[in-house]
């Protein structure tokens, strides 16, 4: 009887650091910059565009997530290059990890009561919760919450800088520096929506909101994408806390 040997452990998953992909840390750097750029551009077209508007704001970040997949696919064309964002399924089933994410992103809005005492919607849902009978800018926010937004950051965060980061830093601390970074990124552009949309949630609040939330929901994406090594699977836990998001919010937190 061949008895089979059980697998490498989850952390020793975390610790086993990939190849090294076909770019460089500057590569990543651009990227993420890049990102930054397009989602603060694209807000500023959008308030142009469709200035006063309610929808204005999640546009202008729909803009902003559909210019940063351009980019990096683009910028990632040849072969080599685009195998090494690890688009393919990784070997744990997706409706698990999309299962799991779901319980982590309800952990992670516990804390975040806890710590603030206020249960605020997620960046992406702040003009739909304050407008909840505006079912096409409902369905707007639920399209960049869902399928825009996990691509596009994915794409950058756990795509292109995760395996840079991993290899220059280690392990564990590449893990942490590209989750610091998704939180940086956030702190530039979602703040001033809440300030905007929710001037009474207070600084704290805000910014645990803008930054604390993301970077714990980014450490979640970074272990999803070194344990599977699927950046498809950093995506699909991303889907999931946008889904918990926007069940959040139609049950009416």
């Amino acid at each position: 009887m061949t008895v089979s040997k059980p697998g490498p452990s989850l952390i020793a998953r975390i610790r086993t650091v990939e190849p090294a992909p076909p770019w460089n840390l500057t590569s990543a750097l651009i990227a993420m910059v890049v990102a930054i750029l397009a989602f603060i551009g694209g807000t500023f077209a959008a308030e142009i565009w469709l200035s006063g508007q309610p929808a204005a704001l999640i546009a202008g970040w729909v803009i902003g997530g559909i210019v940063t997949i351009i980019f990096v696919l683009q910028s990632r064309n040849p072969p080599e290059q685009r195998a090494a964002l690890k688009l393919q399924p990784g070997g744990t089933p997706l409706l698990f990890i999309i299962f799991i994410s779901f319980g982590l992103a309800l952990t992670i809005d516990l804390l975040s009561l806890l710590v603030t005492g206020q249960f605020l919607p997620a960046p992406a849902l702040l003009s739909a919760a304050v407008a909840r009978d505006n079912t096409p800018l409902l369905i707007i926010s639920a399209a960049f919450l869902l399928l825009v937004q996990p691509v596009a950051e994915e794409l950058v965060f756990r795509g292109i800088a995760l395996p840079v980061l991993r290899i220059g830093f280690g392990a564990w601390p590449g893990l942490i520096a590209v989750s610091a970074a998704s939180g940086i990124f956030h702190l530039l552009i979602y703040p001033a929506a809440y300030a905007m949309v929710f001037p009474d949630a207070g600084s704290f609040a805000t910014l645990w909101h803008s930054g604390v939330n993301p970077l714990l929901a980014a450490l979640v994406f970074g272990i999803v994408r070194a344990v599977t090594g699927s950046t498809r699977s950093a995506i699909a836990a991303h889907f999931a806390f946008g889904l918990f998001a926007l069940f959040k919010l139609l049950i009416g937190f």
